[in-house]
């Protein structure tokens, strides 16, 4: 009876996988919202320092609500970092954004806030959107591979 016991419990498992694996999928807008996030964080260095903490403040609340609605919307929030396999899309975007700081630490002080940060702001933002778009692919895949074993 206990092996019996033991299998429904693993099937219950693999149904409760199978199900969070179908619903853990997000819009473009969610997306774009992390590219959004990162490129405010990568903006904060090429805007005058006076705007800095308006830039560092909406960037928390920007996090805030993106965590807040995935709640509301899915019932749940994931970390990027939940998992392995997408592991490669986070690296991407964390270079990203860490070349745009860089890129903008490297400027001179009287271009930073010129057209050289909007160029590195629109490559930020695409750049990370994108990552996030493939960490969902590479965490979708991970899950379903889950369900399945």
């Amino acid at each position: 009876m206990e092996t019996e016991n033991a299998r429904d419990a693993l099937a219950a498992v693999r149904s409760s996988e199978a199900t969070f694996a179908s619903k853990a999928r997000w819009p473009l807008s969610r997306h774009a919202a992390y590219g959004l996030i990162q490129t405010m964080g990568v903006l904060a260095i090429g805007v005058p320092q006076e705007l800095t903490p308006v830039i560092i403040v909406a960037f928390g609340l920007s996090l805030w609500l993106i965590i807040r609605g995935d709640r509301k919307r899915d019932g749940f929030f994931v970390n990027g970092f939940s998992s392995r396999r997408a592991t490669p899309a986070i690296i991407l975007a964390a270079v990203v954004a860490g070349s745009g700081m860089i890129a903008l630490i490297l400027a001179d002080a009287a271009f930073r806030w010129s057209l050289i940060s909007l160029v590195v702001a629109a490559i930020v933002f695409v750049g990370c959107t994108l990552a996030s778009l493939w960490w969902e692919k590479l965490y979708q895949s991970e899950l379903q591979e889950a369900a399945k074993s």
